[in-house]
């Protein structure tokens, strides 16, 4: 994550990350159908579990942004 968030611009990493939130469920699935003899498969690979990790990355890069930051100060509810 480290040499990603070094490479990539902050706009291109935020899409980035959201892909790969929403793409983890997907490898879930494409994980559990291929590997019938494996049940725990999609929950110990990480590619299966990006979701979870990337979820933080992006609560780390929601309050790095200062707009976004901002209006959650204002907005303590949300």
């Amino acid at each position: 994550m480290p040499f990603l968030i070094g490479v990539f611009s902050k706009q291109r990493l935020h899409w980035l990350i959201e892909a790969g939130i929403c793409a983890a469920p997907v490898v879930r699935v494409m994980v559990s159908h291929l590997w019938l003899g494996h049940r725990l498969a999609p929950y110990l690979l990480t590619p299966c579990r990006m979701d979870a990790l990337l979820l933080g990355v992006f609560g780390v890069y929601v309050v790095r942004q200062g707009a976004l930051r901002i209006s959650l100060e204002r907005r303590p509810n949300a």
